[in-house]
């Protein structure tokens, strides 16, 4: 029995020393790839690390870009505004000046004609009203006063917080025995603020005058001198069509755009006339140039309306006929002609769009609201004829 027991003992002694050498090298390589495991482990995180690093800094550096682009619009408003103002009326004015050289005039003559009727239209549009605008604003206080005196009994409280605010600063005002007197700096008069904005116009103006008419007179030389610089036929090509695209786009949209706006003007006009609101054409004008800013323009111009209402009409009832008649009428083209007449190609998303009303007001002013709407559909157009860019087109458009 120990004689047989000793081979089978012996090949298990044998099997079992096999499998602790074949283990060994196992073990071994294993513990090799766990350490390239790790190796590697720390190189995904040192790049994961500078990856992020460069993600903080390109955010941080996108953010100084915007802050310094920000800077440089603020600043630079009294160029930017009348160039602006000049290339949104150049794309106005385009088609017309187009049309005339198919009639038969030649280049020149059909800007020049052009120019002087668009000039000669707003400059007098411009002299006949500011003298109406300019004794309304210097009565705006005794109109208010009129107004609240009108409607005591349905805006009480309008009374109750301006007594309150004349408490405060009563109270505020008041000073203690042995205080210092406090030094109050008047601000300017409203006809300082009149002549400052007065200059500024006419200064704004002149630039885009000018610009307007070398705009009108060049025609397509910037686009073939720009044509003739690329090296390729196909960029060529391809950059005709994105400049023709733009100009087509945009002068369809302020032609229309200007056309429903003053349309506008004229029937709100008439219809407060009838009603009996002093100065009718003073107030079309006003509700043809705010419906270039959308909700924000729709407000101002039914408080106008109703606060010249109320002064001016002894029938509290019919006064209020103005602002609501207002109301139906923007309605009407708000939701039913500008869709038709624009469609929905140039419709943008009302949140794209409040953003920029109150971004370029904020920045730029009154002159900033005007603009805003058009800047933003300009942007979506160039970005809906780049092919690169068409995905800021989408998220702009509604």
């Amino acid at each position: 029995m120990p004689v047989a027991r000793r081979p089978v003992a012996m090949i298990a002694a044998a099997q079992r020393a096999r499998s602790r050498h074949a283990s060994f090298p196992q073990h071994k390589r294993v513990g090799g790839n766990a350490g390239g495991t790790g190796s590697e482990g720390r190189a995904q995180l040192l790049r994961a690390d500078l990856a992020s690093a460069g993600g903080v800094t390109a955010i941080a550096l996108v953010g100084l870009l915007a802050l310094a682009v920000t800077y440089a619009l603020y600043f630079g408003r009294d160029l930017l505004i009348p160039v602006i103002a000049a290339i949104l009326a150049g794309y106005l004015l385009k088609p017309v000046a187009r049309g005339l050289r198919r009639l038969g005039l030649p280049a020149m003559a059909g800007t020049i004609l052009v120019f002087a009727l668009f000039v000669g239209t707003l400059g007098g549009g411009i002299y006949l009203l500011a003298p109406p605008a300019a004794r309304w604003v210097q009565t705006l206080p005794e109109n208010l006063d009129k107004a609240e005196r009108r409607l005591r009994n349905v805006i009480r409280s309008v009374g109750a917080v301006r007594q309150a605010v004349d408490d405060v600063a009563a109270v505020a005002a008041s000073t203690a025995p042995g205080e210092p007197e406090m030094v109050k700096v008047a601000p300017p008069a409203v006809s300082a603020r009149i002549l400052d904005g007065a200059h500024n116009l006419v200064v704004g103006g002149g630039v885009a005058a000018f610009l307007l008419f070398f705009l009108l007179a060049s025609g397509e030389t910037f686009l073939r001198r720009t044509v003739s610089m690329l090296p390729a036929l196909s960029q060529k090509k391809q950059l005709v069509r994105i400049s023709h695209g733009i100009e087509r786009d945009l002068s369809r949209y302020m032609v229309m755009t200007s056309l429903i706006n003053a349309g506008l003007g004229v029937t709100v006009g008439t219809v407060i006339a009838l009603i009996g609101v002093p100065n009718p054409v003073l107030w079309g004008v006003a509700v043809a140039l705010l419906n270039f800013v959308p909700y924000i323009g729709a407000i101002i111009c039914v408080l106008l309306i109703g606060l010249v209402a109320i002064v001016s009409i002894e029938s509290t009832g019919r006064a209020l006929l103005a602002p609501a008649a207002y109301v139906l009428l923007n309605v009407l083209e708000a939701y039913v002609i500008t869709p038709h007449l624009v469609g929905r190609r140039f419709s943008l998303n009302p949140v794209a769009v409040f953003g920029a009303v109150v971004f370029w007001g904020w920045l730029w002013g009154i002159p900033g609201a005007l603009l805003a709407v058009p800047i933003l559909t300009a942007l979506s157009i160039v970005c809906a004829n780049i092919d690169r860019l068409r995905p800021i087109a989408v998220f702009l458009r509604a």
